[in-house]
């Protein structure tokens, strides 16, 4: 796949377009209807190499299990997370589910939730499989939810939505995946984020990643939401999940509440 050119918005179908900023391989802009934020044209062959340069080598890669300790405090506070928006979770999907440091700390919390995983990566779905025997893998991508037929309690999807093609039509396919009442965990980037504000596109997390396509702000979060049929958004703001102690979880902690930290996080029920 060489160049990809998006005719409309990917939230509003508006083909109208204000530039906004050039970056490596990608031509962003801006709508001037919804805002939404969102590369307009990239190179697809561009973002292959550089999903198979950051790909494990094996299952055994040493950066998977390193990865997974590193950020042991984030996979607990995801698990809480989960829990406080559905107290009972008999099934859980992850959505490009990586190291599978989440899954591993869910199983823990929750050992009779039936686990399954949407992983590109034929390496991280080798450790997984190793790691937790029977965690199901019913589609390889995002793209794929579509084939699926199984509905979840709750589904997660955790720093992946802004690498997809159509983000739209992947949060459309998680509503109907979920059972009535079921919750989707949704984390992403903010591009209204403190360091953003600081530093413009020269941020540390959001637009320099070379493989984000999208770009989310508090409103096209909730548009976007609103758009795949979640009719009950909340945005989550508590304290602490992370690897930060101190004083800096506490403006952590501030930043979230006023909707400026790094990570946007939500939790939306399918009625």
């Amino acid at each position: 796949m060489d160049n990809v050119t998006l005719a409309a918005c990917p939230l509003c179908a508006s083909s109208q377009a204000l530039p906004f900023v050039r970056l490596d391989h990608r031509t962003i802009v801006r709508c001037p209807g919804c805002r939404f934020i969102y590369a307009r044209e990239y190179s697809g062959r561009e973002l292959t190499r550089l999903y198979e340069a950051d790909y494990y080598s094996s299952p055994e890669d040493p950066r998977i299990l390193a990865w997974v300790q590193r950020h042991q405090d984030t996979w607990q506070g995801l698990v809480r997370d989960v829990l406080l928006a559905r107290a009972r979770v008999a099934s859980l999907l992850d959505v490009g589910a990586g190291t599978g440091g989440f899954l591993e700390a869910f199983h823990r919390a929750s050992p009779t939730t039936a686990l399954s995983a949407i992983e590109s990566s034929a390496h991280a779905c080798g450790s997984l499989t190793r790691r937790l025997p029977d965690l199901q893998f019913p589609a390889r991508s995002a793209e794929e939810l579509a084939q699926i037929t199984a509905q979840y309690d709750c589904i997660t999807l955790l720093q992946v939505l802004e690498h997809v093609g159509d983000p739209l039509q992947v949060l459309r396919h998680i509503h109907q995946r979920l059972v009535p009442g079921g919750v989707l965990l949704l984390a992403i980037p903010n591009a209204h984020s403190y360091d953003i504000l600081l530093h413009g596109t020269k941020d540390t997390f959001c637009y320099p990643n070379q493989t984000h396509l999208h770009f989310f702000t508090d409103a096209t979060a909730r548009l976007a939401l609103r758009s795949a049929g979640f009719t009950r958004v909340q945005r989550i703001a508590r304290y602490g999940g992370t690897e930060h102690r101190g004083v800096k979880a506490l403006a952590q902690w501030v930043m979230r509440r006023l909707g400026i930290s790094s990570e946007l996080r939500y939790a939306a029920w399918r009625d």
